[in-house]
C-alpha cells in the first residue's frame, strides 16, 4: 500500500513538473536539489552525513551545495539554527557550573 501512494506520488509531481513546463534536466536537477535540501536539514548541516545518506562523495555534495545558492542558504541557516542553539547549551552550561564554583566558594 505504502509503495503504491509513493508511486502515485511521483507520478503526480512528475505531472505537475511537465505542466510547469520543466525539461527532463531541469526537473532531474529540481528534484535533487529538494532532496539535498530535505537531508541537510535533518542532518542538521552535517554534509558528510548527508551525502552518505544520499549515496554521494562528501567532495561531489560540496560541490553541490556551492554551485547552487539555495542549497547555500538552507545550509547556512540550518547550521545557524543548530550553532545557534549549541552556543544557548554551552552558555547556559557555562553560567551552571560558574554558578556552582561560587556557591562551593
Amino acid at each position: 500500500m505504502k509503495i503504491k501512494a509513493e508511486a502515485d506520488l511521483l507520478t503526480r509531481t512528475a505531472r505537475w513538473m511537465l505542466l510547469a513546463g520543466m525539461s527532463l534536466d531541469e526537473g532531474a536537477a529540481e528534484l535533487k536539489t529538494r532532496m539535498i535540501e530535505l537531508k541537510l536539514k535533518e542532518k542538521k548541516g552535517n554534509v558528510c552525513h548527508t551525502a552518505r545518506e544520499l549515496h554521494v562523495h562528501r567532495n561531489t555534495m560540496s560541490r553541490k551545495i556551492s554551485e547552487a545558492p539555495r542549497l547555500r542558504q538552507t545550509l547556512q541557516e540550518v547550521r545557524e539554527r543548530t550553532q545557534g542553539s549549541r552556543f544557548a547549551r554551552r552558555k547556559a552550561n557555562q553560567l551552571a557550573v560558574s554558578g556552582m564554583a561560587r556557591r562551593v566558594a
